[in-house]
């Protein structure tokens, strides 16, 4: 079945002066899982009394993003910005669990979406514009 995201954002820039700004930006984002953990140990089985199981409706990773920031040129060729962000991760991992069967057979692994985990810090960037290498006459 063929599945549809909503990834909604929103962002705010607002000059606080001719060289600064400020900024928010809040955002939504859901993506699905990726393909090589749909498919983990896809026909990669040696108990042909089991089946091979793909597990393909997994839950999509899912995020919620906050950021704050401040932009600012302080001299010719030289800015700083300063950003604060708090996201929040859903899904991000994978737990299972596995079947054992009786030798000689291989084990088998049922693995699932899960995790959840949040992150927050405050980032300070120090830019400084291309300069050439040498100067026109």
């Amino acid at each position: 079945a063929m599945k549809f995201y909503l990834s909604p954002r929103l962002g705010v820039s607002h000059p606080i002066s001719d060289v600064a700004a400020m900024y928010f930006s809040f955002s939504r984002e859901t993506q699905s899982q990726p393909f090589s953990r749909l498919f983990t140990n896809y026909n990669d089985f040696g108990n042909p009394s089991l089946p091979v199981v793909a597990r393909v409706n997994q839950d999509p990773i899912k995020s919620t993003n906050y950021d704050l920031g401040l932009q600012w040129s302080f001299a010719e060729g030289y800015g700083l910005d300063v950003n604060a962000y708090y996201r929040d991760i859903e899904n991000y991992g994978t737990i299972g669990f596995q079947v054992t069967p009786k030798a000689p057979w291989r084990l088998y692994n049922l693995v699932t979406d899960f995790g959840y985990a949040d992150s927050r810090g405050i980032e300070v960037t120090l830019r400084k514009a291309i300069t050439p290498v040498t100067r026109p006459p």
